[in-house]
């Protein structure tokens, strides 16, 4: 159980170790940066579902439901109207 080795044997056994525990140590950090990633997604996301659901139960367009969905209107001649919205993929499609 206790046997001693060299210490060649014990830098070799040392190296590949630490080389192990590099390879975990990236794997670790890539995985909490796409937990972090995720997590940001899933706020947005449920920030969005908010908004839709305050939309729904409204009614209609509330002056706090136009300022959070639009960042500007442009009216242009012929009635044709240009909608830009704050939150991409509200409606569906993206900006």
């Amino acid at each position: 159980v206790l046997q001693q080795i060299s210490a060649e044997e014990y830098k070799k056994q040392t190296a590949v170790i630490d080389r192990e525990l590099e390879q975990l140590r990236e794997i670790h950090s890539h995985l909490k940066t796409q937990i972090t990633q995720m997590e940001m997604e899933e706020k947005a996301r449920a920030a969005r579902t908010d908004l839709a659901r305050q939309a729904a139960e409204s009614g209609g367009l509330t002056a706090h439901l136009a300022d959070a969905l639009i960042e500007r209107i442009y009216v242009y001649p012929g009635d044709q109207v240009e909608i830009i919205w704050k939150t991409k993929d509200f409606i569906g499609t993206e900006q």
